[in-house]
């Protein structure tokens, strides 16, 4: 019984296909694109914002499984060898471990960068802050206001010769 459940409507190997394959679905219901929205819970006219040429909307994580409910479709994934054969030919098999090549370590220290940093930036902080008695503490927050008010008072003065001249 499973067997018969699903019926292959389209193959669709890219997001302008998507797109095509759910206005020609909503085509072959024959129902009004405000009728789609009512059925799969989706703002009224966000359907024909979504399906129109060219789309207003991208189909998107809470759109899609609206979309496919109100056309009673189901999204199948498959695995075509042939269209995969030319992009497996360029992997390196995995032995004992990740082999991870220069674009992926690169991508791995972005994310780890600021992570890192973060921590280090605590950790100095920190410590030169253990290292401070009270006055020498009062020392540098009365630099810091000098400098935020030196700054404030030239900022003024710039606006007040713009307006002058």
């Amino acid at each position: 019984m499973t067997e018969n459940r699903y019926e292959l409507y389209r193959v669709v190997t890219d997001w302008a296909a998507l797109h095509e394959a759910f206005a020609d679905r909503v085509e072959d219901l024959q129902v009004s694109r405000l009728e789609i929205d009512e059925a799969g819970g989706l703002a009224t006219g966000h359907t024909g914002k979504l399906l129109c040429d060219p789309p207003i909307k991208s189909i998107g994580r809470k759109s899609l499984p609206k979309l496919l409910k109100a056309t009673g479709m189901a999204l199948v994934l498959v695995v075509d060898d042939e269209r995969f054969a030319p992009i497996k030919a360029k992997y390196l098999s995995r032995s004992n471990g990740i082999h991870a090549n220069s674009a992926t370590i690169d991508r791995m220290v972005k994310r780890a960068k600021p992570l890192v940093l973060k921590d280090l930036a605590r950790a100095g902080g920190l410590a030169s802050g253990a290292m401070r008695t009270g006055s020498h503490g009062s020392e540098i927050m009365r630099k810091i206001a000098r400098k935020r008010w030196r700054k404030a008072r030239k900022a003024a003065r710039s606006r007040q010769t713009r307006l002058a001249g």
